[in-house]
């Protein structure tokens, strides 16, 4: 499925963050095969593990971003609660759900999470304890 194949386009460099985002991928694409099935509780697993690892992945971040003292903090976690709302409101719809996700996440990677990571390298560069 094209909407969660992982390519190098979504590394942000680093690699506890990139491996989250391939599990997302590959949450994702589990989503999608279980719609497939018409499985309505293999559906129901698969989207609960994938919104569960989503806000397991913002924790780390967030707690990354508060350690470092990332200056854009406040705007990277607000992108992730609207997120968190968003894929809450449309649970009942797998379809959706993959969809919103997946361009969510195109974006976010793109620009929020680069931006993020290239700050905690030069964070870690000044102060590599």
């Amino acid at each position: 499925m094209a909407r969660f194949q992982w390519t190098t386009e979504y590394t942000v460099f680093q690699g506890e963050f990139d491996a989250e985002h391939r599990e997302l991928f590959r949450l994702g694409e589990d989503v999608y095969r279980a719609t497939q099935s018409a499985d309505a509780q293999a559906v129901a697993d698969a989207t609960r593990r994938l919104i569960a690892e989503v806000d397991a992945h913002f924790q780390h971040e967030e707690r990354m971003m508060r350690a470092a003292h990332y200056s854009g903090y406040d705007w990277h976690k607000r992108q992730h609660d609207g997120a968190r709302r968003r894929l809450q409101e449309i649970t009942a719809s797998p379809d959706d759900l993959l969809d919103y996700l997946a361009g969510w996440l195109r974006d976010h990677t793109g620009v929020a999470d680069r931006m993020m990571t290239a700050s905690l390298r030069n964070a870690e560069r000044a102060d590599p304890q």
